[in-house]
Parts: C-alpha cells; structure tokens; sequence
C-alpha cells in the first residue's frame, strides 16, 4: 500500500522509518538544492585551481600542498620561485567567516565599524596607561609642601645674597 505522496524518512533511531506527506514545493526545493551544490563544488573547484596557480602540481585534489613539500625538506621549492600563500591569523580567520556569512557591502561596513572600535579600543588604552603614568609621576601632598619649602628656602638665600652682594659694592 504505497502513495506517491508519502517520503519515507529515517528517524532518529535508524531502523525505523518515518513516513511524511510530500510537500508538492519539494521537487523545487530539490532543485535549488542541487544547484546550490554544484555552485558550491564549482567554487571549491576553483579554489583548488587557484591553489594549483600558486602551488603547481604540489597541490592534491583537495586543494592541500603536499606536506613532503614542506621548508625542511630537501625538494621544497625556494621563496622566489612560488607565490607565498596569505598568511591566517585569528583576525584574518575571523575576516574570511565574516565575508562568507554576508554580502560585500554589509562585510565593508562591518570591518569599518571592527576598525573603529579597534582604534577606540587602542585611544582608550593609550589615555588610560598615561593616567597611570601621570599618577605614578604625581606627588603626594607632603612632598608638595616640603618642595614648595626648598624653593622658599633656595629663592630667599639667593635674594638675601644678592642684597649682601649689593650692600657690599656700594
């Protein structure tokens, strides 16, 4: 007793199947899926020439450099002879999933905004350490009033020499 209309599906226990009815939009999401698929293989396919571009005949089909053709080993090809692959640091990784998951005009406004709080971030830091910094170099109240003593003590016995060193020329 089957209908068209009902998908068998396994269920989360694996034995057993789980009978849906066909949604009739199905095939339509099927298709899309499909093309989605192979865009996506065609991109990694690109990706994996691009890699050949850079890398020649090292590159695997996964679009992986050999790893016997690492600088230790005796066949590594020189820096000059190749292309050096883009560095990946965490900000880079983070860059590359954050263009991946949006359109190019909302990834640049996002990196403008990561920019800007990078630099406020860094303002911050640096008003922050010269706080610090004025702080540690500040006097306290007591050494306040001793210097401001010297300076009385120093400023009168050079005035005070200076009448003894007039009264004495007249």
């Amino acid at each position: 007793m089957s209908n068209s209309n009902i998908d068998p599906l396994p269920s989360s226990r694996g034995s057993r199947t789980l009978a849906l009815p066909r949604h009739p939009l199905l095939s339509a999401q099927e298709l899309q899926l499909e093309r989605l698929r192979q865009e996506h293989n065609r991109q990694g396919q690109n990706a994996v020439d691009q890699m050949r571009a850079s890398w020649g005949e090292f590159v695997d089909e996964a679009g992986i450099v050999a790893p016997h053709y690492a600088p230790f080993h005796p066949g590594y090809l020189d820096e000059q002879s190749r292309p050096s692959p883009p560095r990946w640091t965490p900000a880079r990784a983070e860059e590359e999933r954050l263009r991946r998951m949006v359109n190019e005009e909302t990834f640049e406004v996002i990196m403008q905004h990561l920019e800007a709080n990078r630099k406020r971030a860094r303002r911050e830091k640096v008003a922050k350490e010269a706080e610090e910094r004025r702080k540690q170099n500040e006097l306290s109240p007591a050494e306040r009033a001793t210097v401001r003593l010297w300076i009385i003590a120093v400023s009168t016995l050079l005035f005070s020499g200076f009448c003894l060193a007039v009264a004495m020329y007249e």
